[in-house]
């Protein structure tokens, strides 16, 4: 169906809260989660192989 998500954390639940109107006596939220369709293909992630990040020392 290429729905994409991705999980929110750092937000202020408050704000959020008021923005949407939940009571706050009876709820609280703690996290958001947008869920649509992407407006462009996403850039390749670009990453450190894994030996490059880390050092095992003995």
């Amino acid at each position: 169906m290429d729905i994409d998500s991705c999980p929110i954390g750092g937000f202020i639940p408050e704000r959020v809260m008021e923005i949407l109107n939940i009571e706050s006596e009876k709820y609280m939220v703690s996290m958001l989660l947008p869920i649509g369709y992407k407006a462009q293909e996403a850039h390749p992630k670009l990453r450190l192989a894994f030996n490059d990040v880390v050092e095992f020392i003995d």
